[in-house]
């Protein structure tokens, strides 16, 4: 041993024998003798009073005859430092801890490192079973990597604090979430792709990201942990990714693959299945960690899991646990992200498959592991019941139950809803999965089907029709969105590896065709004076032949409060803001004649009026472009909204301001009954200009809609 060390040791013995000497251990009959012994005491033994502020303390670890290697002794203590952890459980009588070690120590046989927890977990007589049964599950599914936690009596400032979990800590490492670690403050735009550690979180924190949860509008939270310190690039990035990943997730077409570009979809189905099986129904409300690796390319990796204080309780009738209540609250407002993945048929197969294979061999297993554990913390629970409740409070008190201290009613409890619930996965996943695009539910997806769905949207008699397999975006409602996605479906199994003829609506910053590569766009430097708002310009020079052109712009801590485009003649243009704050806009630019626009050599300039809510330096981004040419109009007309422009021209047939399939009913029904009788609105059914209504223009009108 090198002599520094030595030396250190020397003086800590003699200072560890001078700060012990006044410390009284409990006796001997206190703890169980069944389980390792940690003794930490604090400096002048003073209190673990704060959830922030580390507290000076050393310990020591007896494994009291357990296969597990002693630290120090009484008379040898290492330095550590603790403090509080944890949420509402903080406001308990017993609490939870977080710990940090001096020197990097492998405690009771985990991998070496120097941040722990010890958890308080008491489950309201759920037999001590949720945390252990989780890892334990976790591990049987395979995610990359579960925290390894072992039971413990703890004594502290020579008081008995009973059982306790000494669990390893959710930290970037090589030997636990193995990413590369970004520096605080990261600037270089390759560097901070990664690593992230993040949490979607349910309580505030002084580093997170929010965004507006589309379904409940509460604030999605997500809390960073890895990098602590953040620059604004690092912030802006995660925040970005966030929102990304958001839109695609709630793409209405649910044969979009889109979501998987941000997201590893097995690994997702693998921790959804972990907390699944548990019934944890705060999942991916809170304590939902994820994680991304370096990279444009990398995907975000869900896990490690954490936290089952709500698994495996009796929630009335049977759910999925994204569809449970807490309380008064419906917990589906808050798990964020995993009801909207539900609904992808490619991620209901995977966990299907899962599924079985966990259910073939793994899940019997878990009873006997839950048995073993309740047997090995039997006399410590006898121990930490009377610790915490006899010695304080009367047994005849009617406001407890006393059955929640028998640990093997808690487990037999807790194994029947983890039974029951698993019979009722079963009976959903043992469903066959919808055939989204087989709309007269044939077992195929063809042109049987298109034509089946484009009867049914004309009102008339169809032989047999699926509303679950015609509704291929998801939204309750059954509309030429529906014919679109159908198409789509037909289009990838005939010709997979060409570009489909009909896009579906675009999501944000999503597109099937870039801005060509003849045009460059330039954004020029945003100028900052004492005025609420100042200008931006958006240059566009090159030799392009474009239908129509979608813009989308940002500025960071600031509101897009117009755009203006000039050197534009002919043309029609719409604004929408993208997000509540107005921080993101969508300019849409087409031409006024409906035909494809050159526009060869100078410049064609777009002002953007910006309010700041700072001063000093801002980012004014073109997140996107698109140019359409004429083979695929109007590609960036996204929303049926966004036709109104074509109102008084050709299409709106029954001018109600949007063109769709009730226009479609309505040519037809001139083409039957009023070849004659021309009323005002038959010029805009007569979309080929050939002085006469017939099916050339329904074709035509069914093209423009299927655009949108």
């Amino acid at each position: 041993m090198p002599l520094r060390f030595i030396c250190l040791h020397i003086v800590m013995l003699i200072a560890m024998v001078a700060h012990c000497a006044e410390v009284l251990y409990p006796p001997q009959d206190w703890v169980s003798g069944t389980l390792p012994v940690m003794y930490i005491t604090t400096h002048d033994s003073v209190p673990v009073i704060s959830k922030d502020e580390y507290v000076d303390a050393t310990y020591w670890i007896d494994p009291m005859g357990n296969d597990a290697a002693a630290v120090g002794g009484p008379l040898l203590q290492y330095p550590l430092q603790i403090k509080g952890r944890g949420n509402s459980t903080w406001n308990l009588e017993k609490k939870s801890y977080r710990i940090k070690l001096a020197e990097k120590t492998p405690l009771m046989g985990m991998d070496k490192n120097r941040h722990f927890v010890l958890l308080a977990e008491w489950c309201e007589g759920r037999g001590r079973l949720t945390w252990e049964i989780g890892f334990y599950v976790s591990r049987l599914m395979g995610l990359a990597w579960t925290p390894e936690h072992h039971p413990v009596e703890l004594v502290l400032n020579g008081e008995y604090m009973g059982l306790y979990f000494l669990s390893e800590k959710i930290r970037v490492g090589k030997q636990r979430v193995n990413i590369t670690q970004q520096a605080d403050n990261e600037t270089d735009p390759e560097l901070i792709t990664g690593g992230w550690l993040c949490e979607n979180d349910n309580n505030s924190d002084s580093v997170q990201t929010l965004l507006i949860d589309r379904t409940s509008g509460r604030y999605l939270r997500t809390t960073i942990h890895d990098p602590e310190v953040l620059s604004p690039e690092q912030l802006n990035y995660i925040h970005n990714l966030v929102k990304d990943v958001d839109a695609a997730i709630y793409c209405k077409d649910k044969t979009s693959t889109e979501w998987e570009q941000y997201i590893d979809l097995d690994m997702l189905a693998r921790f959804y299945l972990t907390n699944e099986v548990l019934y944890e129904i705060e999942s991916f409300a809170g304590s939902c960690y994820w994680s991304k690796d370096r990279g444009e390319d990398t995907k975000i990796i869900f896990g490690p899991v954490w936290d089952f204080d709500q698994a495996g309780r009796h929630w009335g009738s049977q759910k999925f646990c994204y569809e449970q209540q807490v309380g008064d609250t419906f917990n589906g407002l808050r798990n964020h992200w995993i009801a909207e993945i539900a609904k992808y048929p490619r991620f209901q197969q995977r966990v299907r498959q899962l599924w079985t294979e966990f259910n073939d061999s793994a899940a019997a297993t878990i009873e006997p592991h839950a048995r073993e554990w309740v047997e090995r913390l039997r006399a410590v629970h006898e121990k930490d019941v009377f610790r915490w409740y006899d010695q304080y409070q009367a047994p005849q008190d009617s406001n407890i139950n006393i059955d929640i201290f028998d640990i093997d009613q808690g487990r037999d409890d807790f194994l029947n809803v983890i039974k029951e619930h698993s019979a009722w996965l079963d009976e959903q996943w043992s469903k066959p999965l919808p055939l989204i695009g087989d709309v007269n539910a044939d077992g195929n997806i063809d042109s049987l089907d298109t034509g089946t769905l484009a009867r049914h949207l004309l009102a008339m008699p169809v032989d047999s029709f699926n509303i679950v397999n015609a509704n291929a975006y998801d939204d309750n409602v059954i509309d030429i969105s529906d014919l679109v996605g159908t198409i789509r479906q037909v289009y990838l199994r005939e010709h997979p590896d060409t570009i489909l003829p009909y896009p579906t609506p675009l999501a944000y910053g999503q597109s099937d065709k870039s801005i060509d590569t003849r045009a460059k766009l330039q954004i020029k430097r945003i100028t900052t004076n004492d005025d609420e708002s100042v200008n931006a310009t958006i240059v566009i020079a090159g030799d392009i032949d474009y239908t129509a052109m979608q813009l989308d712009l940002s500025i960071d801590n600031g509101r897009i409060l117009s755009v203006t485009p000039h050197n534009c003649e002919s043309h029609r243009m719409m604004m929408n803001h993208l997000d509540d704050s107005h921080s993101s806009a969508r300019l849409l630019l087409w031409s006024d004649s409906l035909t494809s626009v050159p526009h060869h050599g100078g410049h064609m300039t777009i002002n953007a009026r910006i309010a700041l809510n700072d001063h000093g330096v801002h980012s004014f981004t073109l997140n996107h472009a698109i140019l359409a040419g004429s083979d695929m109009y109007p590609h960036c007309l996204a929303k049926a909204s966004q036709a109104i422009a074509l109102n008084g021209k050709n299409g709106d047939i029954n001018n109600d301001g949007v063109i769709d399939v009730d226009d479609v009913n309505a040519i037809i029904y001139l083409i039957i009954y009023d070849q004659t009788d021309k009323d005002k609105h038959h010029s805009y059914a007569d979309l080929t200009g050939e002085g006469n209504i017939d099916i050339d223009d329904v074709n035509q009108l069914i093209k423009i809609i299927l655009a949108q």
